[in-house]
């Protein structure tokens, strides 16, 4: 299904001019997805993307459902029960809740239609975010995982995500992530976790995965495309951070909230290696 549905995007320049300052000492790169690794036309992902929800047709997958409820009411029905999720994790306690979306459609569609038939979850959420939340490589990826996969950095993935995000991926990278040198266990994905960024604790089991290795969070720059989610969180977890601004769709600066400056901004992947220093 993915490949059928995906479509080239090209990323919209932002104007904001590179400032590529050479940091020392890195040993690990982690790096957000959307906005970062992929352009998205939403800008954002699950939960996040869902706050604006897309007027765009609905995907046929979901024509059992349209002829009892209204597109409308399917957008909304979703929001609602995205926020009944968010409102129950915050009673236990977890500070910026993520969703699992697999469960938000299947009580979605219990409730705005309860006599439909048990349906493929999976199918549906992975239906309705391709064609509501289209995504493509963002220029330089995969081919720069190649570059460092020459090197002795470690890299993973730190990004607000779905059950769906890895294997759109990996589809459109061509490579599964490790063929590309990024570590399952510097891997976080928020769904996984029920938290999302700008929760520093996102961070904490790649950090932890790292520190058994004798790398320090001084020693690892994050790169990713939102002064507060990514900038500001991995700031406070003591990495050093690169802004990505090479799409306009999913560049948040954040103007009028006080937070860190970036160590560098860049505006094309290829651009990291001239930010590490031997």
């Amino acid at each position: 299904m993915i490949q059928a549905k995906l479509q080239p995007l090209h990323p919209i320049e932002t104007g904001l001019p590179p400032q590529l300052t050479p940091i020392r000492g890195i040993r690990a790169l982690l790096f957000d997805v959307y906005g970062t690794l992929l352009i998205s036309g939403q800008g954002e992902v699950g939960s996040d993307a869902s706050q604006s929800p897309s007027s765009k047709p609905l995907p046929h997958e979901l024509d059992f459902l349209t002829s009892v409820c209204s597109q409308a009411e399917i957008r909304n029905g979703l929001l609602q029960e995205i926020h009944k999720e968010h409102k129950r994790l915050k009673t236990i306690g977890v500070d910026f809740p993520e969703v699992e979306i697999r469960d938000i459609w299947k009580r979605m569609v219990q409730k705005c239609s309860p006599k439909q038939p048990s349906q493929d979850w999976e199918q549906l959420a992975l239906a309705y975010e391709l064609s509501t939340n289209p995504t493509w490589s963002m220029p330089g990826f995969p081919e720069i995982f190649f570059h460092f996969k020459l090197t002795e950095l470690r890299l993973g993935i730190v990004s607000n995500a779905q059950f769906y995000t890895r294997p759109i991926l990996e589809t459109l990278g061509e490579h599964s992530l490790e063929s590309l040198g990024i570590e399952p266990e510097l891997c976080a994905w928020s769904y996984a976790l029920q938290c999302a960024k700008p929760s520093p604790h996102i961070f904490q089991g790649p950090l932890d995965v790292l520190a058994r290795s004798g790398i320090s969070p001084h020693e690892v720059l994050y790169i990713g495309n939102d002064m507060r989610n990514d900038v500001a969180t991995a700031h406070e977890v003591g990495c050093h951070t690169a802004l990505f601004a090479g799409d306009q769709r999913s560049l948040r600066l954040r103007e009028g909230e006080h937070g860190p400056s970036p160590d560098a901004i860049i505006t094309d992947l290829h651009q990291i290696p001239e930010l590490l220093c031997e």
